[in-house]
Parts: structure tokens; C-alpha cells; sequence
């Protein structure tokens, strides 16, 4: 139930941002949505930690969080902006899907979705088993490393969208896609750590900056009465990615060496590189 509700919060606000952003400031107002979801993501386990150590007891420790996310919703109730009422009667959101499905630039989103997803979600939560089994790191190294990774996402994302906003997004989103998909698989083929952990960190940090960059396409070309629609969509194949992938790699994994499985993960970014340019067309004219 907590995870159903938790995956709400993401489509709706990423639509919210783009009603209210224009095409100017869309991309930088994305980041900055994004680059607050990195900063919890990276504070709030460190504060789980010493409330854990305060506490006694993990339980006790996150009933702060319940509070805070109470607070937070009824304040997000009260000072967000309200949305336009659907149109259409009961059947109109089935109808509406139906049209998107037959939109190419709404296919080749959702495909971009699925395939970066696959890649950065897989890849962060493999990445501490295979830096401490494969690369021969303490838990306490590959704690520091992993959190200082994920914490660029701070910086990495207000930054792509602002950069996203003077240039074509689309082209833009490709090369960060392709670079980051290059600098993971240079990270696998590396010998020395401190490259391969420079490489890791190039990667993460250029695919932290697409992530504001999708949602800022949307509202680049998709109507306002579209809007949180596309973004579940898109959202919701994100996350059915990762969930298939984390699978499949974790299979494979135990039957093939580590390091050649996850080299299959740079491909996808790749891959989605490929379909950020397939869009290319139709952002530039808008």
C-alpha cells in the first residue's frame, strides 16, 4: 500500500511542474523537482541511521518520516495549484489512451523511459554487491562511494535542465544518454579503481541530468489536458523496467560473470540514447 501510494507522488508532480512552467524554464524547473527527491534520497537514510543508533530500534526511527510526510501532504494540498478537471465521461480515459497509443512521439518516450530506467535503476542497486564482490571494496568504501554517486544527482539534474533549456532537449537527452552508457561500460573494463570509480561517477552524473530532461519533453509537446496521463505512463514504464530488469540480472548474474552482465546495462542506455534522437524531429519544431 505504501509503495502504491509513494508511486503516485512522482507523475503528479512532474505534470503539475510542466502546467505551470513554461518552455523557457521547464527543463531547470524539472531539475530543481528532481534535484530535491536526490537530496532526500540521500539524507534521509543517513538520518534513518543515527535515529536508528538514537532510538534503539529502526522502527522507532522512522515514525519522524510518517509525521513529516503527513505535514507534507496536507501542505501540498493547500499551496499547490489545482489542476483542470478532466473532460469526457467514465469512459473518456480509456479512449484517451487508445489515441496516445497510436502517437509515435508518446511510443518512442515510453520506450526511452523503459530503457533508461532499466539501466540506472538495475545498475545502482547491483552496484554495492559488485563493488564489494568483483572490485574487492570494505562495505565502509563502497558506502562512501555509492552515496557520493547518487548525491551528484543534486547538482547533475537543476544542471541538465537548465542546459536543456537553451538547446534542442531531445538531441541533448541522446548524447547524455549514450556518454553515460559509454563511461559505465568504460567503468567495467577499467583496471585501475580510481578509474573505474571517475568513469562510475561520469556515468551516474550524466544520467542523473536526463531525468528532468523526459518529463520537460512532455510538456514540450503534450497538451495540458494530456498531461498527467502521459506522465503516469511514462512514469509507470519506468518502474516496470526496473522491475524486469533487476530480474533478469539477478539470473543472469549467478550464471555469467558479473561484470558482462552489466555490460548489457550500458547497451540499454545506449539504446535509450538512440530513442531520445528519434524525437529530435518533433521537439525542434515546437
Amino acid at each position: 500500500a505504501s509503495g502504491l501510494a509513494v508511486g503516485t507522488y512522482h507523475s503528479v508532480a512532474t505534470a503539475l511542474v510542466n502546467e505551470v512552467a513554461s518552455n523557457a524554464e521547464r527543463g531547470f524547473m524539472q531539475g530543481l523537482n528532481n534535484a530535491g527527491g536526490s537530496l532526500g534520497r540521500t539524507l534521509a537514510p543517513t538520518a534513518l541511521v543515527f535515529g536508528a543508533l538514537a532510538f534503539g530500534s529502526e522502527g522507532f526511527a522512522a515514525l519522524p518520516f510518517l509525521a513529516l510526510g503527513l505535514v507534507i501532504g496536507i501542505a501540498g494540498v493547500r499551496i499547490l495549484p489545482d489542476s483542470p478537471p478532466a473532460s469526457g465521461g467514465p469512459s473518456a480515459p480509456m479512449e484517451r489512451i487508445r489515441r496516445l497509443i497510436k502517437d509515435r512521439f508518446l511510443v518512442r518516450i515510453v520506450a526511452l523511459s523503459f530503457l533508461r530506467s532499466a539501466f540506472f535503476i538495475t545498475a545502482a542497486n547491483f552496484l554495492p554487491t559488485f563493488l564489494v564482490a568483483e572490485r574487492g571494496m570494505d562495505a565502509a568504501r563502497m558506502g562512501l562511494v555509492m552515496s557520493l554517486v547518487m548525491a551528484t544527482g543534486v547538482v547533475a539534474q537543476p544542471l541538465g535542465g537548465r542546459i536543456s533549456d537553451t538547446v534542442n532537449r531531445a538531441r541533448f537527452t541522446g548524447w547524455l544518454l549514450v556518454a553515460s552508457g559509454a563511461s559505465f561500460a568504460g567503468f567495467l573494463l577499467s583496471v585501475p579503481i580510481w578509474l573505474g570509480v571517475f568513469l562510475l561517477g561520469l556515468s551516474m552524473f550524466l544520467v542523473l541530468m536526463t531525468f528532468p530532461l523526459l518529463f520537460a519533453l512532455l510538456g514540450d509537446v503534450v497538451p495540458r489536458e494530456k498531461l498527467g496521463l502521459t506522465t503516469g505512463l511514462v512514469s509507470g514504464a519506468g518502474g516496470l523496467s526496473a522491475t524486469v530488469a533487476q530480474l533478469l540480472v539477478g539470473v543472469l548474474s549467478q550464471r555469467f560473470h558479473p561484470a558482462a552482465v552489466l555490460l548489457g546495462l550500458a547497451l540499454l542506455a545506449i539504446l535509450s540514447g538512440l530513442a531520445a534522437f528519434s524525437l529530435s524531429e518533433r521537439t525542434s519544431s515546437t
